[in-house]
């Protein structure tokens, strides 16, 4: 399908959209890095550690339910300015704090800060752009957002080693100034006050209940959901394993993560590449394979005990690919089934996408006894759930085509 609006209003919104996108994910994966740097700082342990991390994901998650059904209500640009004024003066706060309990309590209003960068992008697309141009865009934020978590770990190293693990927070809070001010200016509403109706939280239970019930919707969300888990256990594991384990610094542990996401991005470019020759359930096969290609080469390196982290980083990026061919194509499925609403659609599955990363931090640090061993038992389960998935339902769209 073509656009839905046009012209000089929304030339400009696609990329202030990427912007919004890729800093809410660099706003988490940057901490990875600092994880066992803030452990010993506050002596606690590896598992309090990265509380800090699932805090601040699960903010995320709660509150891009919220901005969701909000944005039906007062539209997306008031509240993307809500949440950036927010999402800064949390980060500066954070930079201040002393304390380990206040600096997690703050990773959650930080969070929720944020969370507007969750999920009001994909709304915004949806308002402007359907069917596989729609898909075509969220390939190059793809592209663009996966591009983020394989540089953020590098530039919070290069921040440890220059200033401090706090100045990650100071770094974070003048970015979400200048973000916001950028917003301000430069992006329109999206969602005209005609389609808007009165704040309401029996229609908000209303319409998530009638996503919930929407099995075609559904299908295609918790594959992203538990791709997302998977690559969060393992990201939040490695951080300790190549750091505390095998001697990384920072930066160097950084740096291997670059390999490793550049599977993300490779995949996304394949889902752009070729979107208009295949069927988008195409790439979710291919996806899934790659997954699964991914974890058994990370658990027969485990199994032998490898300690070349390149061996980690390169068969990661197996799974990667298939997270990059997975995530475009199956956020743009799930939103083909919802009719209306859409604010409640992109806010169902960003929000489910970070409280499975939230889950997955948790679950790392419940699982990890000094290798990929566990973590990669549990990342196993994800993907054979995400292959039966995928292939069940292609199975069932070949025979409803029949």
């Amino acid at each position: 399908m073509t656009s839905k609006k046009s012209g000089e209003e929304a030339k400009f919104t696609p990329y202030l959209m990427i912007l919004t996108s890729v800093f809410c994910v660099m706003s988490t994966s940057i901490l990875t890095p600092a994880l066992p740097l803030i452990a010993h700082y506050f002596g606690s342990s590896n598992d309090a550690s990265q509380k800090i991390l699932s805090m601040n994901i699960l903010g995320i998650a709660l509150s891009g339910l919220l901005y969701g059904a909000l944005s039906e209500s007062f539209g997306r640009r008031f509240l993307f300015l809500i949440g950036f004024l927010l999402f800064s003066l949390s980060a500066l706060l954070s930079f201040l704090a002393e304390s380990f309990n206040v600096l997690w309590s703050l990773q959650i209003l930080q969070g929720c800060g944020i969370g507007c960068a969750a999920v009001l992008p994909l709304a915004v697309i949806r308002d402007i752009y359907s069917g596989k141009r729609a898909a075509y865009l969220m390939s190059i934020f793809g592209i663009l957002m996966a591009l983020s978590p394989a540089l953020s770990p590098l530039v919070g190293g290069i921040i440890i080693e220059a200033l401090g693990w706090k100045f990650i927070f100071l770094f974070l809070s003048c970015a979400g100034v200048i973000i916001g001010i950028g917003l301000f200016y430069g992006l329109p509403e999206t969602h005209p006050q005609e389609l808007r109706h009165p704040v309401s939280l029996l229609l908000l239970l209303k319409n998530y209940g009638h996503l919930l019930k929407n099995t075609k919707f559904l299908r295609f969300a918790v594959l992203s959901w538990f791709s997302v888990w998977g690559l969060w256990v393992y990201s939040s594991t490695a951080s300790f394993v190549f750091i505390e384990n095998f001697g990384l610094t920072p930066m160097a542990y950084g740096e291997y993560s670059i390999i490793t996401i550049l599977g993300i991005v490779i995949g996304n470019f394949f889902v752009n590449r070729f979107i208009s020759l295949w069927e988008l359930l195409t790439f979710l096969k291919i996806g899934s394979i790659s997954l699964l290609s991914g974890i058994f080469g990370l658990l027969f390196a485990a199994g032998y005990d490898c300690k070349d982290p390149m061996v980690y980083a390169s068969v990661m990026f197996f799974y990667c690919f298939g997270f990059g061919s997975l995530w475009s194509a199956s956020l743009s499925l799930a939103m083909d089934h919802v009719p209306h609403e859409k604010g409640y659609g992109a806010a169902l599955i960003r929000s489910g996408q970070f409280l499975s990363a939230s889950l997955g931090v948790m679950i790392s640090g419940l699982l990890y006894e000094g290798s990929f061993i566990l973590p990669g038992l549990f990342i196993l389960m994800c993907v054979i759930i995400i292959t039966l998935l995928v292939w069940t339902t292609s199975r069932s769209e070949s025979f409803m085509s029949e």
